[in-house]
């Protein structure tokens, strides 16, 4: 049996992080309700304060979106789209 040594931890360092860790890309973005895009989009990023796998959209739905319970709701991000059967209630 191989034995287990201790070993040391590292230091924590005071270093700053740099300004951007990461290089960001444009992101293709796009929302679609009931087959219409919303063109009025000010706010598609993480939601603030959250862990980053939740997505906060802020968007005006458009005028020509039908009044219906059960509008498809289309939400695409880098190649990514969301699940067919996901719907929007509209008034």
């Amino acid at each position: 049996m191989a034995e287990l040594s201790p070993t040391a931890s590292p230091e924590p360092t005071a270093a700053r992080p740099p300004d951007r860790p990461f290089q960001s890309r444009p992101v293709q973005r796009s929302v679609t309700i009931g087959g219409v895009a919303a063109r009025d989009i000010p706010f598609f990023a993480s939601a603030p304060g959250f862990l980053e796998s939740i997505l906060q959209i802020n968007l005006v739905i458009p005028a020509r979106v039908s009044s219906s319970p059960y509008n498809p709701l289309v939400i695409s991000a880098s190649g990514m789209k969301s699940a067919d059967w996901t719907t929007i209630a509209v008034r």
